[in-house]
């Protein structure tokens, strides 16, 4: 990661990565003492940070962001990777801006689960209602609703996926 990238970063740019540490934190299946090792730094500033208590400077970021495993170069995906992550960010904008956290924590959530499962590392995912044993990434909570979406927001049947 590029040091001169996080000096550029403006105030607001910081606070929203910040934000992303702990879900990602979870996600990798880290603890807190394996990133505030790794970058070293003190428990509290990454306690602090997960809880939004302070943003971070630059270069404590890049070290937090390094050591949960974000990668701030632009990746290069596979087109159906990037027809998926446009469909997520379209949906993402569409929450109210005071519940996107909530969302976008069960969708990495669920892609963490889905990434173990599929290096061997989960034996079971269970799906319901309620929310997740916090140390326990193999249950992920959903709600019931059935969730359905077009690129035009026209109205669709989650049921059967139609117009």
């Amino acid at each position: 990661m590029s040091k001169n990238w996080s000096e550029n970063l403006t105030y607001e740019e910081r606070a929203d990565l910040a934000r992303l540490i702990k879900p990602l934190r979870q996600g990798a299946g880290l603890s807190k003492k394996d990133v505030y090792d790794e970058a070293r730094i003190s428990r509290q500033t990454l306690n602090n940070i997960e809880d939004g208590v302070t943003v971070p400077q630059p270069e404590v970021l890049l070290k937090v962001l390094d050591a949960v495993g974000y990668e701030t170069d632009s990746p290069q995906f596979e087109q159906q990777t990037e027809i998926w992550l446009t469909m997520i960010g379209t949906m993402i904008e569409a929450i109210p801006a005071g519940h996107r956290q909530t969302a976008a924590d069960k969708v990495v959530r669920l892609l963490a689960v889905e990434s173990r499962r599929e290096q061997g590392n989960v034996t079971r995912v269970a799906f319901g209602v309620g929310a997740p044993d916090e140390n326990d990434l193999t249950r992920v909570a959903l709600d019931s609703t059935r969730i359905a979406a077009t690129k035009d927001n026209t109205p669709v049947s989650p049921e059967r996926g139609e117009k």
